[in-house]
């Protein structure tokens, strides 16, 4: 190995000899002229021979030892670091569904994602001196004004900041407003749509930029309305629409944040900062809603810092775990929302008052609430007809419990027949049941059947199959009942189903459900117990072309121009094609028309809302239909790493109605 390279040492020192050599200053004279003399030519020649012959001679030596490798040990590249400003926050569950105006959908995830994710006119804050709890502010981020321009008739006008839009570029606009109001109007199953029935007209101004809209009466609660602010033009043309449309989706948003996923399978939903938002930007990046899992591993995963918030349902063990972590703050607060057992009055066999009243008088109320909060959960009963329990001035009304034999008695005494006890075991579940029966101990002494005519008493509980917490409660009534002779079944069905074909139907003698707590008192009593909301009936939209340019620009009118003051049509004349149909809110189908002008005057603010509760709540409870079961409570914990959190939100949107302002400062 050696000598070769001697080799090629020596053809380099000759090569470069030769040019040495070669050089004269006669050559350099020549080449400053850029002429070459013989002798210089020669010398090249000679000089690039050697030199190709010391390449080739290179060529065939051996190739030298690659160079020694560091014995040192290789490092992976860390993985890249969580989000910084992602903040996880552990629920039971996400919920049946993401419209927060459906009664099937109602549920804390629901409420706390719709506050984040979607515009509103006007936003709960809390305020104790309010029949709820709450006020109602205007959104500045989505509105520049909104305000009373008319008396005569009742008119409001709002008008909607030029930079609003959706996350798909589209205008936030008053378009969304009508679309909210007609399905509000005509759609089954709503959250107490009184104040939407009042609606008359939405017209569009300013290039759908301001929305008037007009009403059949003054309206106090007027602010209540557009909140959650749904996509026209998205959700009217997504398979099943307001109705169905938006059961595991919300795929465009107009809040701080916007939806990234949402998992059923995991019970996971993430929500990002909407860089759309026009107004102030969230300051967490990510918000991750996930499954928390049982009370220990809660307790472990705050403890680690792992989960930064949680809201779920949990008795005494499961708020000491919590409670006991250091730097963690713990409550309980009730969600806005509360289950009640509904009886259809209008059907038959249940049209005697004696009937209903002895068939909830059957039902353990105490059992019912405890299938209803969950295993080990804190129980809060729900004992009054109109107010729920979060509301400031809520004292219970139900008259005392009736014992059995005392509900049998008024069976017998509207011409029932009792038979004889023939079984001591529980009677199967109905045929609609989806959940096994819960058994609170030795079974109870079976009748043999309560009958009328040859004719077994029977009762359909109608229940929506995508709520496992109602359908198990609906089975628990229907165990009670069967208890004592009267054939109860469960029938789960479809919530579009359920508050619409079933009713119209007939096809359940009642109904086991959530309704919304927090809103406003007088529209909650004319929504589920007035006359006006039994029937399907007309509402008249005068046709009014849409986007007409406001009489001036650059400031509101003081009332509305008469080109857009609606004038309703003679009730002789046919229903046009832009008539709506107001579909029936009151689920008893019965309704009291003593109590009928309380409502009214509630309604247009004519009398105070606690002097009328007071005269009707004893009318209410005598009309048995509602028997009130609990209103929904959770735990709520926040580790030491995030700030800003609020124990005690406004019970319509709880505890994140100001995430945008959470700060992580901790891992």
């Amino acid at each position: 190995m050696g000598a070769p390279r001697e080799r090629e040492r020596d053809a380099s020192a000759k090569s470069g000899s030769v040019f040495r050599s070669c050089i004269t200053r006669e050559d350099r004279l020549d080449t400053l002229v850029g002429v070459f003399s013989p002798v210089r030519r020669v010398c090249l020649t000679v000089g690039v021979l050697i030199t190709a012959l010391g390449v080739a001679l290179s060529g065939c030596t051996v190739s030298p030892p690659p160079a020694p490798q560091s014995t040192d040990t290789t490092h992976n590249t860390p993985p890249p670091p969580p989000h910084p400003t992602q903040i996880i926050m552990g629920i039971d569950s996400i919920g049946a569904g993401f419209n927060p105006h459906l009664l099937s959908d109602l549920s804390p995830v629901n409420a706390a994602i719709s506050a984040l994710v979607l515009p509103s006119a006007f936003r709960p804050v809390p305020d104790p001196n309010s029949p709820t709890g709450s006020r109602w502010d205007m959104d500045p981020t989505l509105l520049v004004s909104a305000e009373v321009t008319g008396q005569s008739p009742f008119t409001v006008t709002y008008k909607i900041r030029p930079e609003a839009q959706w996350t798909d570029n589209a205008p936030i606009a008053a378009d969304d407003f009508w679309y909210l109001w007609r399905q509000m109007v005509s759609q089954p199953g709503v959250v107490d749509p009184a104040g939407y029935d009042l609606i008359t007209a939405v017209q569009s101004l300013e290039g759908g930029k301001q929305a008037v809209v007009t009403f059949a009466q003054p309206y106090p609660a007027w602010r209540e309305l557009f909140d959650n602010l749904l996509p026209a033009h998205i959700v009217k043309d997504v398979p099943g629409g307001f109705a169905a449309g938006l059961a595991r989706t919300l795929p465009v948003t107009g809040g701080q944040f916007r939806v990234e996923n949402i998992d059923p399978q995991r019970d996971e939903i993430l929500i990002a900062r909407n860089d759309r938002y026009w107004g102030p930007p969230a300051k967490p990046s990510l918000i991750l809603f996930r499954r928390a899992g049982a009370p220990a591993a809660l307790a472990d995963s705050v403890r680690n810092g792992d989960t930064q918030v949680a809201q779920v349902h949990g008795g005494s063990a499961a708020f000491a775990q919590l409670s006991a972590i250091p730097d963690v703050r713990t409550a309980r607060i009730v969600t806005p929302r509360v289950m009640q057992l509904t009886l259809r009055a209008n059907q038959p066999k249940l049209a005697e008052a004696q009937v209903r009243k002895a068939i909830l008088g059957l039902l353990d109320v105490d059992l019912l609430a405890a299938v209803g909060a969950g295993s080990d959960n804190t129980v809060t009963l729900d004992q009054a007809q109109v107010r729920s329990p979060s509301d400031p001035g809520y004292v219970p009304t139900a008259p005392p419990a009736l014992s059995t034999s005392a509900a049998l008695a008024l069976l017998e005494g509207a011409g029932y027949q009792i038979e004889s006890n023939t079984s001591v075991s529980p009677a199967p579940p109905g045929p609609g049941s989806t959940t096994t029966p819960v058994s609170t101990g030795p079974p109870e002494v079976i009748r043999g059947g309560i009958s009328k005519d040859g004719r077994q008493l029977t009762l359909v509980i109608g229940v929506a199959a995508n709520d496992p917490t109602s359908v198990a409660v609906a089975n628990t009534a229907a165990d009670q009942l069967r208890n004592v002779g009267i054939a109860a079944s469960v029938l789960a069905l479809d919530p579009v189903t359920l508050y619409g074909d079933a009713l119209n139907d007939n096809r359940v003698d009642a109904i086991v459900g959530w309704h919304q707590a927090g809103g406003n008192l007088a529209t909650l009593l004319a929504s589920r117990y007035g006359c006006p909301a039994l029937q399907t009936t007309e509402v008249w939209e005068p046709t009014i072309p849409a986007n007409t340019p406001a009489a001036t620009t650059g400031s509101m009118p003081s009332a509305v121009p008469s080109a857009v003051t609606p004038v309703p049509p003679a009730p002789s004349e046919p229903p046009g094609p832009n008539a709506l149909f107001r579909a029936p809110s009151n689920l008893t189908g019965i309704c009291d028309p003593s109590i009928q002008s309380n409502i009214d005057a509630a309604l247009n603010g004519t009398k105070n809302i606690n002097d009328v509760i007071t005269a009707v709540e004893p009318r209410l409870w005598n009309m048995w239909t509602v028997l009130p079961i609990l209103q929904d409570t959770t735990i709520v914990a926040v580790g030491p790493s995030v700030r800003n959190v609020s124990l005690s939100g406004s019970v319509p949107v709880g505890i994140v109605g100001d995430a945008g302002q959470w700060v992580k400062t901790g891992p």
